[in-house]
């Protein structure tokens, strides 16, 4: 896994110098082309890298929650609400959407 750690964060590194492309589109575009381009045993190696870089977000967007003050706590109160059908109707709430 240390080595996939590092071999990811070297392929970002790289991806930001080389990248000039301003739209979440234009990069998906540049992707498409060079998977349709890929022998299977690549695609798989890609798909593998994808789902790293994925994990590699959610854990950071999970550390980050959990640095908040008071999240934790909250999320459990929130939690034990549920369990015990302490719940409002969003609609109730938010009624314009």
């Amino acid at each position: 896994m240390a080595c996939s750690k590092l071999r990811f964060e070297l392929l970002v590194k790289l991806l930001q110098k080389k990248s000039n492309m301003n739209t979440a589109t234009e990069i998906r575009t540049q992707i498409d082309y060079f998977l349709s381009h890929l022998s299977l045993e690549r695609l798989k190696i890609a798909a593998e890298f994808l789902a790293d870089l994925a994990e590699h977000d959610r854990d950071e967007a999970t550390q980050e929650l959990l640095e908040m003050p008071g999240f934790l706590e909250s999320f459990n109160r929130g939690k034990q609400d549920i369990a015990e059908g302490r719940l409002v109707n969003w609609r109730s709430l938010r009624n314009d959407v």
